[in-house]
């Protein structure tokens, strides 16, 4: 059964016919009527089901059976034994695919204190939530508390397990991301190539975990100025996954989403669009449509539909996202403030300005009241674009330098017409001084 199961799994079957959904759809049918008086088989059972949901992006099938999983352990050996242990990794690895972000962590931790009690630093298992956990925190930018977990995790697998194992890439990337977060894009790109040339060389060209390095690869590029070698190696990424993983998987919605961008950023907005709608699709149908991930990818398209000029699908977009958001986290939410924004920069797009005026209005009056933290995306500087197309100078350079003490300014922003009529003012020049002076 276990067999069967895994067996066409996408990182198995390698782009042949995937049937794998049917079979495990019976089998989950069959679980409940089958193993009610087995409790040990059924707990070995939904694991293996839900990994194999798991493997094929289908994140909400395997939610309740490593849910169920993980209560049949606590049931059996309680909460301290490794087996119960190892079913919490599983879940919150699920739970954060999900985007359940804190329950995620809580379960993850617990985890790391259990498995590091009963065995320390030295046992895989530890080295596997090491890494887990400090994914987790590097994906929300809480790099400081990455750094340590992840790098301590691929000290230990390179000396365990050596150079070519496969956790021992997958932390050689997962270091790369944080890199790359951390601003050394050089030694994002060392890292990241190494990965990809060890699991070309053991796995083959078509291999998902070698795809998968092939996109942070393109990354690293594109993020040092390589456009056109990103571009290359990002086309022949995006070929191989379609057929690897299909069109609707997870993974491959990760490529149409870089591919994209750097379309948008290129200003061929024409090749930008269609990506980024794939994505968003993708997103929806494996994560749902309220998962941050499914939110930003609808952010992005809406924005680059307001660059080619399709204000009207920017709107649709835009007010669907704000819709998400404040049932996520209220009308007064900083992610929901950016989205009414979005929408108020639309309307004037769309010569609007009355309703553009009254959304800024009150998306400007909750950020003054809002704590002094950095906001999710560009809310502030978005607000400054939209004062300095409306001419409220004061209120722009407001807005402005609220950005650059929470998170900078950048040299592009010099280059985006929403903000001409702020050049020449003697503080607008005095804030990007530096970033003229030193070309970036």
């Amino acid at each position: 059964m276990a067999g069967l199961f895994t067996a066409q799994a996408p990182h198995n079957a390698l782009g042949r016919t995937v049937t794998a959904r049917e079979v495990l759809d019976r089998g989950a049918r069959e679980l409940d009527e089958g193993l009610e008086e087995q409790p040990e088989v059924r707990l070995r059972m939904t694991k293996v089901m839900g990994n194999a949901y798991d493997s094929l992006g289908l994140y909400e099938e395997a939610r309740p059976l490593l849910e169920e999983s993980l209560s049949l352990a606590r049931q059996l050996y309680g909460e301290d034994d490794d087996t119960t242990l190892d079913r919490m990794y599983h879940l919150g690895s699920i739970l954060h695919q999900l985007g359940e972000f804190e329950e995620s962590e809580r379960l993850l931790v617990r985890n790391l204190e259990g498995f590091r009690h009963r065995h320390g630093d030295e046992h895989k298992y530890v080295q596997d939530v090491m890494a887990l956990l400090g994914w987790h925190y590097a994906e929300e930018r809480r790099l400081a508390e990455a750094e340590p977990l992840q790098t301590r995790a691929l000290e230990l697998r390179r000396a365990q397990r050596g150079n070519d194992d496969p956790l021992t890439l997958l932390s050689v990337i997962e270091v790369g991301f944080l890199r790359y977060w951390q601003g050394r894009p050089e030694e994002a790109l060392a890292l990241h190539r190494e990965a990809l040339e060890a699991r070309e060389r053991l796995f083959g060209r078509d291999n998902p975990a070698t795809l998968d390095s092939m996109n942070a690869v393109a990354a690293a590029l594109n993020d040092l100025g390589r456009t056109e070698e990103a571009e290359a190696l990002w086309k022949e990424c995006l070929e191989l996954k379609r057929r690897v993983f299909g069109n609707d998987h997870a993974a491959t919605a990760y490529t149409t989403e870089h591919l994209g961008q750097l379309y948008r950023t290129q200003g061929r907005l024409e090749l930008a669009i269609p990506l980024m709608k794939e994505t968003l699709r993708i997103r929806q149908q494996s994560r749902g449509d309220a998962h941050p991930e499914t939110l930003s990818a609808q952010r992005k398209l809406g924005i680059t539909c307001n660059e080619a000029g399709r204000h009207d699908d920017a709107e649709v977009l835009f007010q669907s996202l704000a819709d998400h958001w404040m049932e996520v986290e209220g009308e007064s939410g900083l992610h929901t403030l950016d989205a009414r924004l979005l929408l108020g920069l639309t309307f004037t797009r769309q010569s609007r300005a009355a309703e553009g005026d009254a959304l800024y209005a009150r998306v400007s009056s909750a950020r003054r009241g809002a704590p002094e933290t950095a906001p999710p995306e560009s809310l502030d500087y978005n607000m400054a674009c939209y004062a300095a197309l409306r001419g409220w100078r004061d209120e722009a350079l407001e807005h402005l330098r609220r950005r650059q003490r929470l998170r900078g300014l950048a040299a592009w922003m010099l280059e985006d017409s929403d903000l001409d009529s702020l050049h020449g003012d003697p503080e607008f020049e005095a804030m990007f001084a530096g970033l003229r002076a030193a070309g970036r």
